[in-house]
């Protein structure tokens, strides 16, 4: 308890649901920064913040004419949330987790580098599950499979992730 970890994660996401950011947008790589507070040898509270990149379903066009118009090239969603974290079996050498949590998303449909736009933005539920192995004693090998739902503007957008990276555990 009262320990915390610091923990860096390459990602790989996928978007889906009814809303206008799934109907143009698929997939593609991120990164997360998470932080844990060990509120006991089987919980944790935990912060992540996420950039996640997906890519346009559709090659982006530039059309001109009176009026400028550009098909999606991409959306960047960064996140914020807050977890709570629970670790099964901590006597073995993988610990298996799950987790539930909450956040804020703002995705930002980029067009080209001087247009973007800020849409679907809000509150978000997030869960998943994870292993986490030390292979030094202060430094963890942590992987995870999350979901994440979110209804903004009466449309429902949801995303899946995988994730693998490094935790911290400082010293005293």
């Amino acid at each position: 308890p009262n320990t915390i970890s610091l923990g860096l994660q390459g990602q790989y996401g996928a978007m889906r649901g009814s809303s206008g950011l799934a109907d143009g947008f698929d997939q593609g790589p991120g990164y997360a920064l998470r932080f844990r507070y060990m509120l006991s040898r089987a919980a944790a509270l935990g912060f992540s913040f996420e950039h996640q990149r997906f890519g346009s379903i559709q090659p982006p066009l530039n059309i001109p004419g009176p009026v400028v118009q550009f098909a999606d090239s991409h959306v960047v969603v960064t996140t914020i949330s807050a977890e709570a974290v629970f670790y099964r079996h901590r006597e073995r050498e993988l610990h298996p987790y799950f987790l539930v949590g909450f956040g804020y998303a703002s995705p930002d449909v980029i067009y080209t580098p001087e247009i973007a736009s800020r849409v679907n933005e809000g509150a978000f539920l997030t869960a998943g599950i994870g292993f986490e192995r030390f292979f030094r004693p202060r430094i963890s090998i942590d992987g995870s499979v999350r979901a994440y739902g979110q209804i903004a503007n009466s449309e429902f957008t949801s995303i899946g992730e995988v994730s693998l990276g490094i935790h911290l555990y400082p010293g005293d």
